[in-house]
């Protein structure tokens, strides 16, 4: 196998732009650049490229490397598409992994089809949507679920993995069982200590280069520490583990910020304690809620009587697990902890660590939850998998925020205002002759869009905002046009480009330049059809359409947040030198304690406005299932068994009739009378 380029000289920043609490909303930017791998020549020496992310802001999920649904043409012409996360655990059916083959100084962007001007990559060993049953990790290894089973994944073999695909983040290895839980005091210390190792290990210094007649045979699963490693590894975020117990996660807490000595500190020379090798945190809520709600179950469960035997417990089969240990969804919520009870355990591990690195949550299941991690844990970053989960029901969101006046016409239920739902379920029959666009609370690029159920208000200026996406947006280019297809650029064939901003500015570059043109937007019926006709095409558009509505609200979060710190700041008093007594007297009430900031505000009036209960979510799964039943995998056999009942049913009825017929026929001949 062909080894590792040099190193690439990467860095990952991350500044905070507003000043609120701890733990309190707040915007910042993350910054990452990298040597441009397309420059060349001379020229092209020293060229980076830079890839900021404003937070709080969002991750989309993959499966295999690839967004659910869409080409590289759809997430290349996708500004809500930026941050990727790649669960590596699906290339580990074949060793080496495809992935560890690729050359190149952005193996994974080449391999993928990602643009590595435009996205960041960020690579995690599990998939963090994931809660399915596993073997037990040990000291050496944690289990991970790939095409053809488990595999056991060892540190070393995670760290020249790592070296090898070259992404922009990392998730360092994280001692979480997904054995049933609740779990022992005794356990979540092994999976503390496990982590805080496992960190150090992928913090350490690289070793020596091998000897020039290194084998060609790609790393194993269990052992490989002797792989070449570059000097300057990608951004490391770390998993906060530490389950349902409070002491615990602070425990973690404290083995990332204290002083290391003797081997551990040469090992990871230059950094003093790990947490100055991390870039930033992680939550994984999807096993969080598990362990909470197991342990809530069985505080609330009612002693068995002394009387009767207890049954033995068996562990669950395959069946079992899929129908039991599936991510939570929306369908779910009943079951599922609330953010209210899950906050304590987050900003338990937040206490004795830096309020300037970023923070990431996994597993949200709702823009009500985003807003409520944002106000009381202050998180940056959120995971898009809800959003695209949505989308494979045939949901097309619909909210925004701020919510903007006339949003809130939810109409009324009981004598009471309704909330609206935060979307549209496209499999109902009630939008078979809708030809209004997927949202109200957007319109298209186009001036023809139409205003949905606004039309009566057509003569009046549309101050809505302007949904991107492939399905509200689409654009026809001009016929003069010429179409690219992936890689097939003006670079690739050898046609000339502009090579300088001059250039391009020129009236002939300009001339040349072809109008960017928008048609109509795609109808509420149109997708109806295509979902009921099982087309590709039509989870396609939602999962652009989804994934620009979830862009557009964090837009929204950051301008409130933005706004709310400004006019914080300015009702402030004055600086100046207390005096004794108001030094002595904290509890001196300011002009911002007693009134709702902006962000307060807003964020009370989304919660009045959009529901929470999420049922669109449930009746799409539903509606889906029997379309899929109708349409999907196996639908000939289903088709076959049914028409073969059919005609055995006919068949049937058939032979009884001629029965009968034969029957009443003989009867008659009986009764002839002879002469």
């Amino acid at each position: 196998m062909s080894q590792p380029n040099a190193a690439v000289a990467a860095t990952f920043s991350f500044t905070l732009s507003s000043s609120s609490a701890r733990h309190g909303p707040r915007i910042g930017t993350l910054v990452t650049r990298r040597p441009d791998a397309s420059a060349s020549g001379s020229a092209g020496a020293g060229a980076m490229t830079e890839i900021q992310i404003q937070t709080p802001g969002m991750l989309t999920t993959t499966s295999r490397g690839v967004v659910p649904h869409l080409s590289r043409d759809h997430h290349r012409g996708s500004a809500a598409i930026r941050w990727v996360n790649i669960p590596f655990e699906t290339f580990l059916e074949h060793n080496p992994p495809l992935p560890t083959l690729q050359p190149g100084p952005t193996p994974l962007h080449t391999l993928l089809g990602f643009t590595p001007s435009a996205h960041l990559l960020s690579l995690s060993a599990r998939d963090p949507a994931s809660a399915h049953d596993m073997p037990p990790n040990s000291h050496t290894h944690i289990s991970v679920s790939s095409l053809r089973g488990v595999r056991k994944l060892t540190a070393d073999a995670w760290r020249d993995y790592v070296a090898r695909c070259r992404p922009d983040v990392v998730f360092a290895l994280s001692d979480v069982p997904f054995t049933d839980p609740p779990y022992s005091q005794k356990r979540l210390t092994k999976s503390i200590e496990r982590s805080a190792a496992w960190l150090a290990n992928l913090l350490r210094r690289p070793p020596p280069p091998p000897p020039s007649s290194s084998s060609s045979e790609g790393p194993s699963t269990t052992t490989d520490s002797s792989s070449p490693t570059p000097a300057h590894l990608p951004a490391i975020f770390v998993h906060m583990s530490g389950g349902a117990s409070p002491p615990a996660r602070k425990a973690l807490s404290a083995l990332l910020t204290e002083p290391l000595f003797g081997p551990e500190a040469a090992a990871v020379h230059p950094l003093r304690t790990l947490d100055e090798g991390v870039a930033g945190y992680a939550f994984d809520l999807v096993p969080l809620r598990l362990e909470v709600g197991a342990s809530a179950r069985k505080a609330s469960a009612p002693s068995p009587p002394e009387s009767q035997p207890q049954p033995q417990s068996k562990s669950p089969s395959a069946s079992d697990h899929e129908l039991q240990r599936d991510p939570p969804s929306q369908s779910q919520s009943q079951s599922t902890p609330t953010p209210t009870s899950l906050s304590p355990l987050l900003l338990s591990s937040l206490a004795l660590l830096l309020p300037t690195k970023p923070r990431l949550i996994n597993g949200a299941l709702s823009p009500h939850e985003i807003l409520h991690y944002i106000t009381h844990v202050g998180a940056d970053l959120f995971d898009a998998g809800w959003a695209q989960r949505a989308a494979d029901v045939g949901v097309a969101l619909d909210f925004v925020f701020p919510v903007r006046e006339g949003e809130g016409e939810g109409g009324k239920e009981g004598g009471k205002e309704r909330t609206r739902e935060i979307g549209h379920n496209l499999y109902a029959k009630e939008y078979a002759l809708d030809f209004a666009p997927f949202a109200d609370a957007f319109r298209g690029a186009s001036s023809s869009s139409s205003k949905g159920k606004d039309k009566d208000k057509e003569d009046k200026e549309d101050t809505r905002p302007i949904c991107p996406c492939a399905a509200c947006s689409p654009i026809a280019c001009a016929p003069s046009a010429r179409l690219y297809h992936g890689a097939d650029g003006p670079a690739f064939s050898g046609e000339r480009e502009s090579s300088s901003e001059s250039e391009q500015n020129t009236p002939e570059a300009k001339a040349k330049t072809p109008e960017v043109r928008y048609r109509a937007p795609y109808t509420r019926a149109y997708m109806h059809h295509l979902l009921h006709t099982h087309e590709m095409s039509a989870h396609a558009l939602l999962v652009l359409h989804n994934l620009a509505v979830l862009d557009a609200f964090f837009a929204g979060v950051r301008g409130v947040i933005a706004s709310s710190s400004s006019a914080a700041a300015s009702s402030l008093p004055p600086t100046s030198t207390p005096t004794p007594t108001q030094a002595q007297d904290d509890t001196t009430p300011t002009p911002t304690q007693s009134t709702p900031t902006a962000w307060e505000t807003e964020v009370r009036k989304f919660t009045a406005t959009y529901s929470a209960e999420m049922r669109v979510f449930e009746d799409a799964e539903r509606r889906w299932a029997e379309v899929d039943r109708a349409r999907g995998k196996g639908r000939l056999a289903r088709e076959k068994e049914k028409k073969g009942k059919e005609e055995g049913k006919v068949k049937e009825e058939v032979q009884e009739e001629e029965g009968v017929i034969g029957r009443r026929e003989e009867e008659e001949g009986n009764c002839v009378l002879e002469p």
